[in-house]
């Protein structure tokens, strides 16, 4: 069980470098609340710093998201 979800952050982990859109950025969400609904419970902090990541696109295409994930 450990195994599986240390693989599965590892997997959003290296999923959240291919983020370029605000649309990729929402799919990466889901799976991460997903996935840390189930070890932390609802409405746990981790998942509120998830929900509150926003996608910013500049004019050199360069892409920043708020609140860099530290619990990954």
């Amino acid at each position: 069980m450990i195994e599986t979800v240390l693989e599965a952050l590892q997997e959003l982990k290296t999923e959240a470098k291919d983020i370029s859109d605000s649309h990729s950025l929402t799919n990466w969400k889901n799976k991460a609340i997903n996935l840390i609904v189930r070890i932390y419970g609802a409405d746990s902090k981790p998942e509120n710093q998830i929900k509150e990541l926003k996608y910013i696109s500049y004019l050199g295409g360069e892409r920043i998201f708020y609140q860099a994930i530290q619990i990954l």
